[in-house]
């Protein structure tokens, strides 16, 4: 990572510390790196000092712990003080790149999760509300939250997933899908996106023979039953070939 220009130095400078460049990390829960450095150093590099989440990066005293610990400088930065020069740092916004590997055990789920008709919806906004999967063109329509659902129905634990990167590593990717209200005017829905290959297609063919079996072992019960009531349907002290015929 690359410092300011060497024009902003007393700009950014608070207490004896210069500050670079703010680099946002854009993953499943974003993070920040935050360039600093000594301000007699003026010609030496930048250290980092990462930032785990944005309460992180507002809270002052969280800024002055860090810079302690990476540069061993104590500075009494106040709230406002921080907060004033967040205005004026340069903001670089990353995808983060770190390369994630897919949980086999997690892409099982997913799959079930996606090939599953009874969670299909033919309304498009129902995968906002009711946590369903919109199938359309070949392509599975979905949201986070939804399959966030599903786990916690299945007891996987999924505290520790970084569901960003699991879904890019599953093929999946963001976008979003024009919908037409009943008033005429158009909704843009936010979602992910699967488009449906070959591993999705064998779940959801292996998915509907269950439920074809299923409704073929209902539908024999109910005849089942049926004869059973028809059979009780004589009082039970009704005998062929006796006296109470």
């Amino acid at each position: 990572m690359s410092g300011i220009e060497e024009g902003d130095f007393n700009r950014n400078s608070l207490h004896g510390v210069q500050f670079g460049k703010l680099y946002k990390i854009v993953a499943e829960k974003p993070y920040y790196f935050l360039e600093v450095r000594k301000a007699e150093n003026e010609g030496g590099d930048f250290r980092s000092i990462r930032l785990a989440s944005a309460r992180e990066l507002l809270s002052s005293s969280v800024i002055r712990g860090k810079i302690y610990a990476e540069l061993g400088v104590l500075i009494d930065l106040k709230r406002n003080e921080w907060q004033n020069m967040l205005q004026e740092l340069p903001t670089v916004t990353k995808e983060d790149e770190t390369p994630s590997k897919a949980d086999p055990v997690l892409r099982r789920m997913f799959e079930k999760y996606l090939a599953y008709k009874p969670h299909h919806t033919s309304n498009l906004l129902s995968i906002k509300v009711d946590d369903k999967v919109y199938f359309k063109n070949d392509v599975y329509h979905f949201c986070l939250e939804g399959f966030r659902t599903y786990l916690r129905m299945k007891n996987k634990p999924h505290s520790r997933i970084n569901f960003r990167k699991q879904l890019i590593s599953f093929g999946c990717r963001e976008g979003e899908i024009p919908y037409t209200r009943a008033d005429g005017t158009i909704l843009t829905v936010e979602c992910w996106m699967k488009d449906a290959d070959d591993s999705l297609r064998e779940m959801a063919v292996c998915y509907q023979d269950m439920l074809d079996k299923n409704a073929q072992i209902i539908a024999e019960n109910r005849l089942n039953k049926h004869d059973n009531e028809e059979a009780w349907d004589e009082p039970w002290y009704v005998e062929k070939g006796t006296m109470f015929e």
